[in-house]
């Protein structure tokens, strides 16, 4: 039996066994006591080893030629290798970065590059902007004919964005399917959240009804002439389906939601199909009261805002019930009396931010009358509130998207986003020329603006809305889809048309290259929204 690691050939094993055998044959070799080879001419005996000795050499030439090859280093890494992708590579919208010839650039290929070129084209194709969106490192690259602004690729504080595989559902130190080394399973947001039909993610949604809140007291029960005031809270359901079919969504809802079927599955929103849960205040300023613009969850609470009177409500969505919290003044907290206009409301580490509009305010002459809704409120754990004049935060939006005065940009919709490391911010209304209400409600913005933390660095996307486009829709909510690394929106567009009497909102779903995974989907009835969470 060969010996492991004796480290010599079969050649020069025979090699010392020759001279052995030399030697042996010039002694007598007793065979027997009946028979004795030294009666033999003693150079019969000298040829006869001889022969034995080719015939050795030859068979351990043969065996030689027929054990496998013992490559050194260099013959390893010389010999050809075959790489195979792994199964549904090409669908996978999250693979690793690849480096991409310049357009309209074209070089010889090897015949093996060859075949690669045509699959990365084939990838392409049928993955479009997906690819836009790097999830094997923390640079977010944006499609240059979708963006605008200081740059088109900038790197994130990536101290602050977490690691992508952990999007993904798998672990730091590898694996596949979202399973540890010892084959337990890693729960992240998504494996509870909208991985199938079975397993949804919960939304709801709050109105802003303007004058149309106010309701007729007697007729609900209430005592005759007594203020009340009323919004909607509506309820539904997000979910994604494999786009193979049914068939495949069964299978997919069997597997976990790390499985490749869920992974390039497509989004999928119903609303609930129970009425619309009625909410009752009566806090107002002059006359109005329960315009309820934005939902946030902040230390454990949800929480919703009254544009009118200022006033932060704790929002008992199971109960149907809201419990005022906080009262905010507009402007810098002391220098106007009157309730702040919220807008917009965000959560950035232990902070709840909350800002108005974002604009001067001006008469229909563009005369301004004050520079209240600059100022953000700040707010802490403790209730303890802060103020910042954010004036040179919108001027620098607007220079990013080329606004000057008296045109002008209204926000109600943005947000912190700790694993980008980056404001996301969704315009309501752009304009060029100078504000006029009328005029105002056909100006919806189709923009999407991502900032980083000090706004010094402003990148603008173009939202590839499907045609055609109506100018009175404009984004008054959203929230990023838990599970997708804050790279996919659920947004919520406003349409108000005062010569129709009409208010209307609409769903859509989008991720942050201006891809929309869901085109708009009209609410179950004629209401206004503006506020929008994941509950």
């Amino acid at each position: 039996m060969r010996k492991v690691g004796s480290g010599k050939s079969p050649e020069s094993r025979v090699a010392v066994a020759f001279p052995m055998l030399s030697l042996s044959a010039c002694r007598p070799l007793s065979l027997g006591s009946s028979y004795s080879v030294s009666a033999l001419p003693r150079s019969c005996l000298c040829l006869l080893l001889f022969l034995v000795t080719v015939l050795l050499l030859c068979s351990s030439w043969t065996l030689t030629r027929l054990l496998p090859a013992q490559l050194s280093p260099q013959n390893l890494a010389a010999a050809p290798r075959e790489e195979t992708a792994p199964e549904n590579a090409l669908d996978s919208p999250e693979r690793p970065g690849r480096t991409y010839a310049p357009a309209g650039v074209s070089g010889e290929l090897s015949s093996g590059a060859e075949a690669a070129s045509e699959a990365l084209r084939s990838a392409n194709a049928r993955e479009g902007s997906r690819e836009l969106i790097s999830r094997g490192d923390t640079e977010l690259r944006l499609h240059p004919d979708r963006l605008r602004g200081r740059g088109g690729t900038f790197s994130p504080d990536r101290t602050a964005v977490r690691d992508a595989r952990q999007d993904r559902g798998i672990p730091r130190g590898g694996g596949v399917g979202g399973l540890e080394q010892g084959g337990k399973k890693e729960q992240t947001d998504r494996d509870v959240c909208g991985q199938s039909e079975t397993h949804p993610c919960s939304v709801v949604f709050i109105a802003d009804l303007d004058v149309g809140s106010r309701v007729d007291s007697a007729a609900e029960g209430g005592k005759p002439g007594e203020l009340l005031f009323k919004s909607y809270a509506l309820k539904g359901q997000l979910y994604r389906h494999p786009r193979s079919g049914r068939a495949e969504a069964r299978r997919a809802e069997a597997r976990s939601a790390t499985a490749e079927g869920v992974e390039s599955a497509d989004f999928h929103f119903r609303f609930s199909p129970d009425e619309v849960d009625v909410l009752y205040g009566s806090h107002n300023v002059g006359g109005r009261g329960m315009e309820l613009s934005e939902l946030v969850m902040f230390n454990e609470e949800l929480l919703t805002f009254d544009d009118r009177t200022g006033i932060v409500y704790r929002f008992h969505w199971r109960e149907k019930r809201l419990v005022p919290k906080w009262l905010l003044v507009e402007g810098d907290g002391q220098s106007s009396d009157k309730g702040m206009k919220i807008e917009w409301a965000t959560v950035k580490g232990q902070h709840l931010y909350v800002g108005s509009f974002g604009k001067e305010y001006t008469d229909n002459n563009g005369n301004i009358l004050h520079r209240h809704n600059f100022w953000v409120a700040i707010i802490d754990g403790q209730g303890r509130i802060k103020r910042e004049n954010w004036e040179g935060i919108y001027e620098s939006m607007k220079k990013a998207l080329g606004i000057q005065y008296p045109g002008y940009i209204i926000h109600e919709a943005i947000n912190w986003s700790d694993k980008l490391n980056r404001w996301v911010v969704l315009p309501r209304r752009v304009s060029r020329e100078p504000y006029d209400d009328v005029k105002d409600e056909r100006r919806g913005s189709n923009k999407l603006l991502l900032c980083s933390e000090d706004f010094s660095n402003i990148d603008v996307v173009d939202i590839e809305t499907p045609l055609p486009v109506d100018p009175r829709k404009g984004f008054s909510s959203f929230k990023f889809v838990p599970g997708t690394g804050d790279k996919v929106i659920l947004a919520v567009k406003s349409l108000e048309d005062s010569t129709q009497n009409l208010q209307q909102s609409f769903l859509t779903i989008f991720d942050i290259s201006g891809r929309v995974l869901l085109p708009d989907t009209p609410f179950p009835h004629e209401s206004k929204y503006e506020g929008v969470a994941f509950v």
